[in-house]
């Protein structure tokens, strides 16, 4: 698969998840939703060719939070608890987001390296056509005289 098509797969889960971070999910919803967001992004990563490390990464990435007491010792509101779990929610995003980012500029990067070996060797073949050109006409003048 060639670079651009993996660039379009990244860009196309990049485009998905930037949508869901303004989306508003109550309680065990944010959690099914986040599971289901990893999902696509290690679906787009699997289909892109990326390496196992990098979907290691979004699978690490955890949709839970872990808040409960606030200080003096009150127990949250659910309103709070439930403000929390979307802060954490569009955090989590984020950082699937950044490792969707990351992962398609080092495509880039490869595309760009690759384009620049093709050009150098055009390059090449193109400096050892002109050498022999001269060398032909020298040799070329050298036999009439």
């Amino acid at each position: 698969m060639d670079y651009a098509k993996q660039i379009h797969i990244l860009d196309n889960a990049i485009a998905t998840l930037n949508a869901e971070m303004t989306e508003r999910y109550e309680g065990e919803r944010i959690k099914s939703r986040g599971e289901a967001l990893k999902k696509t992004a290690i679906l787009a990563l699997t289909d892109a060719g990326c390496s196992q490390m990098v979907i290691t990464a979004i699978n690490n990435v955890s949709f839970s939070y872990a808040g409960g007491w606030l200080p003096g010792g009150n127990f949250m509101t659910s309103d709070i608890r439930n403000e929390s779990f979307v802060i954490a929610y569009r955090q989590s995003v984020g950082a699937i987001i950044k490792i969707l980012e990351q992962e398609r500029s080092r495509l880039e990067k490869e595309q760009q390296d690759e384009i620049q070996q093709k050009s150098l060797l055009w390059a090449k073949i193109a400096a050892f056509g002109s050498i022999a050109s001269i060398i032909v006409s020298i040799m070329l003048y050298l036999c009439k005289n």
